[in-house]
């Protein structure tokens, strides 16, 4: 037997193998590319634990803060003036990747609200934040006495504690808003009078002197 016949029968099964395998195209390079950028990508993490955290007033305007003292917060929320009208403005601070869009998940005392939420710029890297309206009816969820939850995806479900303040904020920015859209009742601008009326008033005034 010839050396190419002994070597015939080892060349077929490696030519099935390699035939089972497709060749490499533009969309196997295109998930390469997918699969370096999910690499970079920010990996979920746990629910942040809430022991010890409190709300506390921030510095600056209507805002309040929860979270532990002497640690970065965990969520915010601010009465913001928009040209639409007042709303409250939600931060969680969980990062998140430029460009990401999701929803917050709200969940507290009866009520269940879903809310859009941009990775907005901060300090260091992106962090989820959004506005809903004053009046939404579902804010009803931060009221009360029972624990809120937060969720956003991969930043697990946050715990916010039950405190009179929240409430307070969110009274305060609906007042605003009512106050806003209300008519005005009156003008200051004194008005002039018609000549029909200035001529009544001459005519009185003469009757009064005879």
């Amino acid at each position: 037997m010839t050396p190419l016949r002994m070597l015939l029968p080892l060349a077929v099964p490696i030519f099935l193998v390699a035939s089972c395998n497709p060749p490499a195209t533009d969309s196997y390079a295109e998930r390469g590319e997918v699969a370096a950028k999910a690499s970079k990508l920010i990996e979920p993490i746990e629910s942040p634990n809430v022991e010890d955290a409190i709300w506390a007033k921030a510095k600056q305007g209507e805002r309040i803060v929860f979270g532990k003292p002497g640690e970065p917060p965990l969520f915010a929320l601010a009465c913001k003036r928009t040209d639409v009208g007042s709303a409250i403005e939600l931060t969680r601070f969980t990062p998140t990747d430029e460009g990401a869009r999701a929803l917050i998940a709200i969940i507290g005392n009866g009520h269940i609200g879903r809310y859009k939420v941009d990775a907005t710029p901060a300090r260091q890297g992106f962090y989820w934040q959004g506005q809903v309206p004053a009046n939404d009816y579902n804010l009803e969820a931060f009221r009360g006495p029972r624990t809120t939850e937060a969720t956003v995806p991969g930043g697990g479900s946050l715990m916010l504690n039950a405190n009179p303040m929240v409430g307070e904020l969110i009274d305060e920015c609906q007042r605003d808003e009512v106050e806003e859209t209300e008519p005005v009742s009156g003008s200051d601008k004194p008005v002039e009078p018609t000549v029909a009326a200035s001529q009544a008033t001459e005519a009185a005034a003469g009757a009064r002197v005879r």
